[in-house]
């Protein structure tokens, strides 16, 4: 899979929308992620999550796809939306970066499962993403943000 597709047609001219309608970095970063995510509340969005086992295409834990097929058909998994995320910001000329494949402590389930979410930086802050409920945690770059949100712990990184 190719995670990010900054330089597609569709994903260029949804990050030209969101940049001439946001002034701050803050607020572009937000408004791709409700920009992109589809929920009740935001039927709008272009994609709504769906994790693999439930998505009728896909039966496998290897099924993946890029961006543009997850915004063609209108739903993907955390990676999926997290592509998607990542490349309009990309695109936008914000840096980030998926993080895949880390962990995160589902508190129903009582265990660690595996996610994907996108990191974003403007001069001051860095944003992490969650892309697969409405969510944007900000810490300022001279901490630590894995001390503030311990529930994060990312293994390996997915560069672009």
């Amino acid at each position: 899979m190719r995670f990010y597709r900054d330089d597609a047609e569709i994903i260029k001219k949804i990050a030209f929308k969101i940049n001439t309608m946001y002034p701050t970095e803050e607020e572009k970063i937000k408004a791709v992620m409700n920009y992109v995510l589809f929920t009740s509340s935001n039927p709008d969005g272009l994609i709504e999550y769906v994790p693999d086992i439930l998505q009728p295409t896909c039966r496998r834990a290897d099924c993946k796809k890029d961006p543009i097929t997850a915004i063609a058909e209108g739903y993907g998994d955390c990676e999926e939306l997290g592509a998607t995320n990542a490349s309009i910001l990309k695109a936008m000329g914000i840096p980030s970066q998926v993080v895949n494949f880390g962990w995160l402590w589902d508190n129903i389930k009582k265990k660690w499962v595996g996610h994907v979410w996108v990191e974003a930086w403007d001069d001051k802050n860095m944003y992490i993403i969650e892309t697969t409920v409405p969510e944007v945690y900000i810490f300022d770059i001279n901490e630590n943000p894995y001390e503030v949100l311990t529930e994060y712990i990312p293994i390996d990184y997915v560069r672009g």
